[in-house]
């Protein structure tokens, strides 16, 4: 307990964590323990046990290769929780649900954490036959549209790193199987502007997935839709991609990244 020059009585502990939090989350890449020791002055041991205890909660996540740390998952359940006070899901949702609307199939919400596409919002398609993804899940980001999406628009040196240090799982024939073509499809994406997965996690699956940019011009998330492909191929897939383009153009948008005046660029993918 300590008290501040005002009286008022504090957790110290507290406020070391919600410190700790803030440096993490002003970072995009994440640090290592030894890093935050160094950045807020506190031992290296008692760090450790701050993060891990950040980690069970799932406020922040480890990334097994790096080490390094970055928000968790629990800090967009805060988020969705308090919706209003939260820009990216306030924005997904209604976006989300007519992204659905239009296109009579699933849509989701994802980002990208260490080498995993993480699902935080949804839209459910009506139809009996239809793929759901439980929010908070994990999946490779290599095999989903939503993750090589993100990837596509991180740095050159980001992309090779995470490509090369990929241990690819074939889950169907038609998972990529190596970091060259991998980052062949990644400048491709970047290129045209949309992703797709076709059938690479799960035969008989396509997924569509399109970028989200926000304010400062950094692709933050991926929208997508999904279903099985003989409906997705019978809606045709060119009409269905000019869809999630329309989508994610104005949520980036209202993200505040592409003015109204400058529509055609989300489209052209000029980028950085």
């Amino acid at each position: 307990m300590t008290e501040n020059q005002n009286g008022i009585k504090t957790i110290a502990s507290v406020e070391k964590a919600i410190n700790v939090l803030n440096i993490i989350a002003d970072s995009e890449m994440g640090f290592t323990a030894t890093e935050i020791s160094h950045i807020t002055g506190s031992g290296v041991s008692a760090t450790y046990h701050l993060l891990n205890t950040l980690k069970r909660s799932n406020f922040i996540y480890q990334d097994p290769e790096s080490k390094k740390y970055t928000i968790g998952l629990g800090i967009f359940r805060l988020h969705a929780l308090a919706e209003k006070h939260n820009t990216l899901l306030s924005i997904a949702q209604p976006q989300l649900d007519e992204l659905r609307k239009a296109c009579d199939e699933t849509s989701n919400l994802l980002i990208l954490q260490g080498k995993e596409a993480v699902y935080i919002a949804q839209s459910v398609s009506d139809h009996m036959i239809k793929t759901f993804t439980q929010i908070g899940a994990r999946v490779p980001y290599y095999c989903t549209g939503g993750g090589k999406v993100i990837l596509a628009y991180r740095s050159k040196e980001e992309r090779e790193a995470i490509a090369n240090s990929t241990d690819f799982i074939p889950f169907t024939k038609r998972t990529i199987s190596n970091a060259p073509a991998l980052l062949s499809e990644l400048d491709t994406i970047r290129a045209q502007g949309f992703g797709y997965d076709k059938g690479e996690r799960e035969d008989g699956v396509i997924c569509i997935a399109a970028p989200i940019f926000n304010a400062s011009g950094n692709v933050i998330a991926a929208m997508s839709i999904s279903g099985p492909a003989y409906r997705l191929e019978g809606k045709g897939i060119g009409i269905l991609t000019e869809a999630v383009l329309h989508s994610t153009q104005a949520f980036s948008e209202k993200m505040g990244h592409i003015s109204q005046q400058n529509q055609p660029l989300l489209r052209r993918c000029i980028t950085q």
